[in-house]
């Protein structure tokens, strides 16, 4: 909550020790997730308005809605709250899929099976759409259409590119991408 994310999520050493205590909550969550399930029962829309209510306080507090970025990792800017709201978001998340818990849908195991590639790749398909002409064509759009555009775009191309380093080093692919 302190170290902030590293600026354009660039900055190898800066992410690990931002993203450390999400890995750590993530194992945590594995290793206990009967109960941790049992907790997050019923508690939807609870998690849902912490979700809204952090997003509001940021636009409120910081005038503007998006993640603390910031070069030096250990200058102090503040809290970050916006981690605070992708926690509960996860877990937010996490109890909306268990209703679909047991039904088989293709194209979210697709994409569990691609979650590790597309954690580490979407970053540099971001920073390529945001410093490249394509950005520029964007910005006459609302916020939440350039949202909606540049996220599909990283997850789509993510995979893409997940896809060719796989094809290209085969079974060699996990070393690199972890798939």
């Amino acid at each position: 909550m302190l170290v902030h994310r590293p600026e354009a999520n660039l900055s190898p050493f800066h992410s690990f020790i931002y993203f450390t205590p999400i890995y750590l909550l993530g194992i945590f969550f594995s290793i206990h997730q009967d109960k941790a399930l049992h907790f997050l029962e019923g508690k939807i829309i609870l998690l849902g308005i912490g979700v809204v209510s952090l997003a509001l306080l940021q636009i409120k507090s910081h005038g503007s809605y998006g993640n603390y970025h910031k070069m030096d990792m250990f200058s102090y800017h503040g809290i970050d709250r916006i981690i605070i709201q992708k926690i509960l978001l996860i877990f937010f998340i996490i109890a909306l899929l268990q209703k679909f818990a047991n039904k088989q849908i293709q194209v979210l195991k697709y994409l569990a099976s691609l979650s590790f590639p597309i954690f580490f790749i979407h970053p540099w398909i971001t920073f390529f759409i945001k410093y490249s002409a394509i950005y520029e064509y964007l910005l006459f759009l609302p916020g939440f259409v350039i949202f909606i555009i540049i996220t599909t775009s990283a997850v789509l191309g993510s995979i893409l590119v997940a896809g060719l380093i796989k094809l290209i080093f085969k079974k060699r692919s996990s070393y690199i991408i972890g798939w």
